[in-house]
């Protein structure tokens, strides 16, 4: 199971570096660029609830839907500001179902705002991983 985590981990770090890279460029009125970010944060998003799904296994607090998922790993410490990343799954639910030029220019920008959040539970969820396999 720890193998599980750490492979999740892995591609979820590789993906969050390619939307940083892409948030890093500034270029936001080109909607190449603009469409390319919300396509790398729907990846990011969909590793994220998948590790975090990992680590509620992990600790016998299994949950199958992604809300579910967000709520379990707010109450077990995995994640903070609860409200912020059930924002960010309306978002990428309302992105993935309808594709809306001013939709996805609203979505883009909240990107930019989700990033801090976003990388700051990577390292959380890092340094967790640490210190399970540390204690195994």
């Amino acid at each position: 199971m720890l193998q599980k985590i750490h492979d999740k981990l892995e591609k979820l770090e590789k993906a969050l570096e390619k939307l940083e890279f892409m948030l890093s460029k500034g270029i936001d009125k080109d909607r190449a660029y603009i469409d390319s970010s919300i396509q790398r944060f729907e990846f990011v998003f969909e590793l994220f609830w998948k590790s975090l799904k990992a680590f509620l296994e992990y600790v016998g607090k299994p949950a199958i839907f992604p809300r579910q998922i967000f709520e379990e790993a707010y109450k077990g410490n995995l994640i903070d500001e609860e409200k912020t990343w059930l924002q960010m799954m309306k978002d990428r639910n309302q992105i993935s179902h309808s594709y809306d030029e001013s939709l996805a220019d609203d979505i883009y920008n909240n990107i930019k705002t989700y990033l801090p959040i976003l990388k700051g539970t990577f390292s959380k969820l890092k340094s967790l991983e640490t210190d399970l396999v540390t204690n195994k």
